[in-house]
C-alpha cells in the first residue's frame, strides 16, 4: 500500500509535576490490489485523529496518565469504514 499522512503534536509542561501533550493527524491510505472477497473496488482509506493526555509525577520514576484518543478511518469500502473511542 501507499501512504502519505500529516502529523502534529504539542506538548505543554504545566508545573514541576503535571503536563499536557496533544496531537491530531491525518494519514491517507491508497492500497495495490482489492480484496476479492471483500469487493472489487481497490480500497482508499482516510483516516483523522486525535488525543490528549494528561500527566503526573508521582515519584522520580513513576508518573500517572490519562489519555483520549480518537480515530475516525473513512473508507470507500464500508468494512473497513469506522471511528473508535480509546480511554487509557
Amino acid at each position: 500500500n501507499e501512504q502519505f499522512a500529516v502529523m502534529a503534536g504539542y506538548t505543554r509542561i504545566i508545573d514541576e509535576k503535571h503536563f499536557a501533550s496533544l496531537n491530531a493527524g491525518w494519514r491517507h491510505t491508497t492500497y495495490d490490489d482489492q480484496d476479492l472477497l471483500i469487493s472489487t473496488q481497490t480500497r482508499h482509506d482516510d483516516e483523522l485523529s486525535g488525543g490528549l493526555t494528561l500527566g503526573r509525577q508521582l515519584n522520580e520514576t513513576l508518573t500517572a496518565t490519562l489519555g483520549y484518543q480518537y480515530r475516525d478511518v473513512s473508507s470507500n469500502i464500508l468494512n473497513y469504514d469506522y471511528d473508535n473511542h480509546r480511554i487509557s
